[in-house]
């Protein structure tokens, strides 16, 4: 029984994202656990791997433990919110460390930190959007674009922009026929001008007629009355 549990977990985690539980604080925990995992294979982490390593596997046991709150297996939210706060402020000195040593790869022009950290997802790429481009086009023969990273897929994204566009050339029938469809299009818009004017005509001159009718009646009237 408790194997089947242990399989009803394991596909429940790999089918849904996080835990819908304290999402708001959750999501982004459990979204920078990637970035977290490639910190540690940075040089300059080395020395905080153990406490990496000990935050991910208490990480992994929240997200379970949310699952657990979720599918009623457990009600224990107050522990699992205090949990998720703990591991907020390590997540927070962590991000704030990345942000840190991408603005110091940047000055001093360290191309690979630069690529690990930019590849590690935790540094905000739309915020410092033009300092990549133009980190990475000064120092591209030091880069190496790995396939499914975030900096290639930037990069791929940018020279597809600067790609320059091919003006599309048509033959001269295609543009015969263009010339042929703007003077249907001006001629149809003529003739109903005119059938609008002709209409506009037609209903002026029944008018009229009414009024001379209206008139005559009138007057033929006051002969009668007159009599």
């Amino acid at each position: 029984m408790k194997i089947v549990i242990l399989f009803m977990m394991i596909a429940v985690m790999a089918f849904s994202k996080n835990p819908a539980v304290f999402e708001s604080l959750g999501d982004e925990l459990y979204n920078h656990k990637y970035g977290l995992e490639r910190l540690r294979e940075i040089k300059e982490f080395a020395k905080y791997r153990v406490t990496l390593d000990q935050y991910l596997l208490r990480l992994e046991r929240a997200k379970i433990k949310g699952f657990d709150i979720e599918y009623k297996r457990s009600n224990d939210r107050a522990g699992y919110l205090k949990l998720l706060r703990e591991l907020a402020k390590i997540d927070e000195h962590f991000v704030r460390m990345a942000r840190r040593k991408f603005k110091d790869a940047l000055e001093k022009e360290d191309a690979r930190l630069f690529e690990a950290l930019v590849n590690s997802g935790l540094i905000d790429r739309e915020k410092n959007k033009q300092k990549i481009l133009d980190f990475y086009y000064k120092h591209k023969e030091k880069i190496t674009l790995y396939p499914d990273t975030p900096l290639a897929a930037m990069i791929l994204q940018e020279e597809l922009r600067r790609k320059p566009k091919k003006k599309i050339r048509h033959s001269a029938a295609y543009y015969r026929k263009l010339r042929l469809e703007k003077e249907r299009r001006k001629i149809k818009r003529v003739l109903q001008k005119d059938a609008r004017k002709e209409k506009e005509l037609q209903e002026a001159l029944e008018r009229e007629a009414e009024l001379k009718k209206r008139a005559i009646r009138q007057k033929q009237l006051k002969a009668l009355q007159g009599e």
